[in-house]
Order: structure tokens, then C-alpha cells, then sequence
């Protein structure tokens, strides 16, 4: 079955009386510096200076593994380090997880606490395998904040989607259940939330798809960060220790695209577990 237009798709969402979530200024006023040829490294730190909270999560981010685990305690020296588009990707996924409607509520909470740990073992894995797929930390961050940033605003939208978040127990619910419980999609959301923020093309195809892998023939960077973010949801599963039931039917898949032989899976993850919570 063929899917609607992002026009289509748009249409179908405003008429359900969703709305996407505005950029907010600190992240319009980058996208606007990047437009320039040369952008300015001491416009940027000054634009970012103006929200703490940002920056804390930048310090945070910068010294993971993922960069090479070294306190960062500067603005300025986390752009050294990472790049200014680097940067600018990281911002925006911090970024989203402190617009999106509900943020201060507890299931609000819980769900970006999901997807910051999901976000961060993509980081991981990109730098370990970036020889592999040309996937970068920053955009599998990126990709692993917005994978499933459609579910808070359906969770906003309509009071009985994932209903059980609500009240369980910590365990992630069935949402491509309740997409077709209630006639809704939450990847698709997450898409449009990714093209009304102009993340990379692969990146808003990676959130549409994260549940299927593109075709080998025409995924490219897309199937590589799918395949990223499938490795990531497993190992915050296990971090957690709580059953992921997609993973049987991914893995082969996410192994063959990452190119992780079936000796190696085990301590691959074994040694990201670690590193990751060290």
C-alpha cells in the first residue's frame, strides 16, 4: 500500500487538531548562522549562552564516550571538539525534549528519560562503527532524540493513546497497536516533526521508518541509521532488563547493515553497556 504525500499526511494530522511544535528561538537563530559560508564560532557560543539549560546537556552530551569521554567545561572548547554543525544537531535534539507539550508532566518525563538513553547508544554505536556507515555521533543522537516524537504529541492529542503509560510499570507499550487502535501514526508524526525541524532527509526518514528496515537497494543512510537506532532500542532494553520483542526479527538485519559478525554481537553490546554506563 502507498503512502500519502507529507501534504497529505500534514492535512490528515492538522484535522485530528494536532499541531507541530514550534522551533524554538535558540534553534531558528543557529539554523540561520549555518546559512552562512563561514559560520561564526563566537556568534554561536553567545547564542547558546543564553539558555543554561542547553549547555548543561551539551557538557553532558560532549563528554560521553561517544567524544571521546573528556570534561568539557567551555562553550567554546565543546565546539573545538564536536564542530559547529555537530553542535548545532546536538542542540536540536536537547532542544525538542524541552518543547514538546507536557515536558514537566512524570509520563512526559519518563518518555524523554526513554529517548535521551535511546539517543545516547546511537550516539555510541555510530562512533564505534563510522568507518562502516558514515553515520556520525550527533546525527544518531539527533535521530535517537526524534525516533519517536510523535508518540508525546499523540499522547498530548488524544487521552486514551498508550493509555497504559499512564499507570504501567515502566515497560514501553505496543505503539504500533495503538497507532492502529486509534487510526494514527505515530512515526509518521515523528516524520513531520522532522521535516518542520529541516533535520537531513536520511535522518526524517530513519524516524518514519525505525520499525522497518528500508530495502537494501535503496535505504542508503536511512537503512544504516535504522539499523543504529533498532541496536540502540535493544540496549536500552537490556540496560533496563525488560524484553524487547522486535528485536528477534531485527537483528540479523541490523547485524548484515552494521556489519557485525555473529561472534562479535554479544561483546559489541556487552562493551557499549559498559563504556555507556561507566
Amino acid at each position: 500500500m502507498s503512502r500519502k504525500s507529507e501534504a497529505d499526511e500534514l492535512e490528515a494530522l492538522l484535522a485530528k487538531g494536532m499541531r507541530l511544535p514550534a522551533q524554538p528561538q535558540v534553534v531558528v537563530e543557529i539554523q540561520q548562522l549555518l546559512t552562512a559560508e563561514e559560520p561564526d564560532v563566537r556568534k554561536l557560543t553567545q547564542i547558546l549562552a543564553r539558555d543554561p539549560g542547553i549547555v548543561a546537556m551539551l557538557f553532558k552530551l560532549v563528554s560521553t564516550p561517544a567524544y571521546g569521554g573528556r570534561r568539557i567545561d567551555s562553550l567554546t572548547k565543546a565546539v573545538q571538539l564536536v564542530g559547529i554543525r555537530q553542535i548545532a544537531n546536538l542542540v536540536r535534539g536537547i532542544a525538542l525534549t524541552m518543547t514538546v507539550p507536557g515536558v514537566k508532566q512524570p509520563i512526559y518525563d519518563k518518555f524523554w528519560r526513554r529517548s535521551i538513553g535511546i539517543a545516547e547508544f546511537a550516539a555510541g554505536i555510530a562512533a564505534e562503527r563510522i568507518s562502516v556507515c558514515n553515520i556520525f555521533p550527533d546525527q544518531a543522537y539527533l535521530a535517537g532524540i526524534f525516533h519517536d516524537c510523535g508518540v508525546p504529541m499523540l499522547l498530548e492529542r488524544f487521552p486514551d493513546y498508550c493509555a497504559a503509560l499512564r499507570t504501567g510499570t515502566g515497560q514501553w507499550i505496543d505503539v504500533i497497536a495503538e497507532d492502529q487502535r486509534l487510526d494514527v501514526d505515530h512515526a509518521v508524526v515523528g516524520h513531520l516533526i522532522a521535516r518542520h525541524w529541516r533535520l537531513p532527509d536520511f535522518i526524517a526518514e530513519a524516524v518514519l521508518k525505525h520499525h522497518e528496515m528500508p530495502p537494501a537497494d535503496t535505504g542508503g543512510a536511512a537503512r544504516s541509521m535504522v539499523a543504529i537506532l533498532q541496536l540502540a532500542n535493544e540496549l536500552y532494553h537490556r540496560e533496563q532488563l525488560i524484553p524487547n520483542p522486535e528485536w528477534p526479527n531485527q537483528r540479523h538485519a541490523v547485524m548484515v547493515e552494521l556489519c557485525i559478525h555473529e561472534g562479535e554481537l554479544e561483546s559489541f553490546m556487552d562493551d557499549l553497556l559498559e563504556s555507556t554506563y561507566a
